[in-house]
């Protein structure tokens, strides 16, 4: 084994045992005390995270340059460090909190009746608010949900995550074998839920995302237009007291659309819908992702207004 695979071994086992250390203490705590070691948490990975800091900085300028002053920015980038603590806190206690307690939705009878029909459903979200916490709100509420999700990259933490979500009744299934296992669950009448704002180059469709052209990845939309699939956009994001709230809008394409544009249509309105949302409570999104990357123009097949969604200014900080 050569130095370089030696300390990146050395790495992740450093990494993975803080994590079962730190999982450890939070599980045994309530979940004030939780929140607030994890929030402390996050707030020392800003201040120690320079990379992380400065990537999240230029996002937010990416996003709100226009409306935000570079003092607010900073402040908001803060912010997300921190309610991404809380996030985590809650996503490592999901078998030890009711999510129906937690969680409120006036919108729920939306998935109802989705699945209903018995084509599948097609639940597509993002990464706002607790979406760990959305699937365990599903699967409580009778949702036979499947996650799609990519395998991480220590596969000790990948077990970790996997039985942390199969523990409140959410079921796994990797982008790398993903195609057969999607169409199983949804021709079986399952739920199948799909993260849109993930990064991946080259692949799927391009959409606009706060103005600027992004790629997402296409293959669940596919199916889902193929089977015809309802799909669904959802999200929990964090209240004020505590507590998410749950929205869920079915997403109907116009008629007349072929197949093709359809699957444009759903990720362009998807994507409209995850941005409103961001807008709303801002720092609840992962801003130290690197979602944007240089794209042509000419590749951007999806119109810029899928869906009428109300572009409101984002809420001060």
């Amino acid at each position: 084994m050569d130095a370089r695979r030696w300390r990146k071994r050395l790495k992740n086992d450093v990494l993975y045992v803080l994590i079962r250390l730190l999982g450890g203490a939070v599980r045994a705590l309530s979940t004030v005390p939780a929140r607030r070691l994890m929030r402390a948490l996050g707030r020392g990975v800003y201040l120690a995270s320079p990379g992380l800091r400065h990537l999240t900085f230029e996002n937010l300028r990416l996003a709100f340059g226009d409306e935000l002053s570079e003092r607010e920015i900073r402040r908001l980038a803060r912010r997300v460090f921190e309610d991404l603590g809380v996030n985590a806190a809650d996503a490592l206690r999901l078998d030890r909190i009711q999510p129906t307690s937690l969680v409120t939705s006036e919108s729920f009878h939306v998935v109802r009746e989705a699945l209903a029909l018995r084509r599948g459903l097609l639940v597509a979200t993002g990464h706002v608010g607790n979406w760990e916490v959305l699937g365990a709100y599903l699967a409580s509420r009778g949702v036979p949900l499947t996650a799609l999700a990519a395998r991480i990259y220590d596969p000790r933490l990948d077990r970790l995550v996997t039985r942390l979500r199969e523990a409140v009744g959410v079921r796994t299934i990797r982008h790398n074998r993903s195609g057969f296992g999607m169409a199983r669950v949804l021709k079986a009448g399952g739920a199948l839920g799909v993260l849109v704002d993930v990064r991946q180059e080259r692949l799927g469709q391009v959409v606009r995302f706060f103005g600027r052209p992004v790629h997402a990845v296409d293959g669940p939309f596919q199916l889902a237009v193929r089977f015809g699939t309802p799909v669904v956009f959802a999200c929990a994001w964090r209240r004020r007291d505590g507590g998410y709230r749950a929205e869920f809008e079915l997403l109907e394409p116009p008629p007349g659309l072929d197949g093709r544009r359809k699957v444009a249509w759903l990720l362009q309105a998807c994507t409209d819908r995850l941005e409103s949302v961001i807008r709303r409570v801002p720092s609840q999104w992962i801003w130290m992702h690197p979602r944007w990357e240089p794209v042509a123009e000419s590749k951007i097949r999806a119109p810029r207004k899928a869906a009428k969604v109300r572009r409101k200014a984002v809420a001060k900080v």
